[in-house]
């Protein structure tokens, strides 16, 4: 799939969100989650709450579907990752980063360009992203 339908009501309400349009907003999220959750009834979101509102239902929406690590860059919030309830203490693997935190501003949110791209191409010499 290029592309989901509810991946395009989901940035088109983000986008009307951003544009200060939260009656278009709103009514993107409404007909989407009209389509998924039986007896919705539209409601009506404002501000940081349609923000965060439109947030939660691409997590939802778009679980396990590589779109969480690009919509965090893009909205501005890092990360926190503690230690999993069930992990095993003695397994060196599974306990690898674990009490990590990451700002959104931080230069490792951003991909490094990998050399073979910078050396293939003379016009991005010396235009490594920040960090790497």
């Amino acid at each position: 799939k290029a592309m989901r339908i509810s991946e395009m009501y989901l940035l088109g309400a983000e986008a009307y969100a951003k544009a200060g349009n939260e009656g278009a907003a709103c009514g993107l999220l409404n007909d989407l989650r009209k389509a998924r959750i039986s007896g919705w009834t539209d409601q009506t979101y404002s501000g940081d709450a349609l923000m965060k509102e439109i947030q939660d239902e691409r997590t939802r929406e778009l679980f396990a579907e590589g779109f969480r690590f690009s919509d965090m860059k893009r909205w501005g919030i890092g990360f926190s990752r503690s230690v999993a309830e069930d992990a095993p203490v003695a397994n060196y693997v599974a306990t690898q980063g674990n009490d990590l935190t990451k700002d959104a501003s931080d230069h490792m949110w951003v991909w490094p360009i990998p050399k073979d791209e910078i050396d293939a191409n003379p016009q991005i010499k010396g235009q490594q992203n920040e960090g790497y």
